[in-house]
């Protein structure tokens, strides 16, 4: 489905968004500044792929935590549900976020940075990665070929589809990079495998919550 044309609401919170992100990372250098946060300049090898992963790690089983939690009342009537607006994401969808939201998940991205001396190039290599899943997830359409989640391990992987399941059923999918916490706590929409690079029919899933 095409999405209807963008608003001036959607424009400004985006912009709000790079904005707000850009004080998290000023609060980060701060950090640095001040020896709290600590980075590893060690050259290219190894220790980039597997500071990478383990972000990747740490950060989508904290996020799921924090994406479960933001579905809470009043939390999400006055702050989440303004992203959840956009039944049918776009690019620019992955930017609408109230900037309480952007402050919490950036300020989660240092809090986890300052409990270790990750190097340089792991942090870059995670937030390319953080960045393709994000467009990914709210692109619009699914870029992957129709078997993808027969797979045993790619159906693991975030979709396009999958978060985009999130968005028309709220009390599903609410991971960022993977589905292993949603098969793990039971919030893996169950018509996904099934459907996946495919609209869901109405009657499908209950309502959200």
């Amino acid at each position: 489905m095409i999405p209807p044309p963008l608003s001036r609401h959607e424009l400004v919170l985006a912009a709000l968004c790079v904005l707000f992100n850009s004080v998290v990372m000023l609060g980060g250098w701060l950090l640095f500044r001040e020896g709290a946060l600590v980075v590893d300049g060690r050259p290219l090898g190894w220790r980039w792929l597997l500071d990478a992963l383990v972000l990747g790690l740490v950060m989508d089983f904290a996020m799921y935590v924090t994406h479960r939690l933001a579905h809470v009342e009043p939390f999400y009537r006055w702050v989440h549900g303004i992203h959840h607006r956009y039944e049918h994401p776009r690019p620019l969808t992955l930017f609408v976020l109230h900037p309480i939201e952007v402050l919490g998940f950036g300020g989660l991205w240092v809090a986890v940075l300052c409990t270790h001396a990750f190097s340089l190039g792991g942090m870059l290599l995670y937030l390319s990665a953080n960045t393709l899943f994000g467009v990914l997830g709210h692109v619009g359409v699914e870029p992957l070929p129709d078997g993808w989640a027969r797979w045993s391990v790619l159906r693991r992987i975030g979709t396009s589809t999958f978060h985009a399941r999130h968005h028309q059923y709220h009390s599903t999918n609410f991971g960022f990079y993977t589905a292993f916490w949603d098969r793990l706590f039971g919030t893996l929409d169950p018509s996904y495998e099934e459907t996946f690079a495919r609209p869901p029919k109405p009657k499908e899933r209950p309502s959200s919550s």
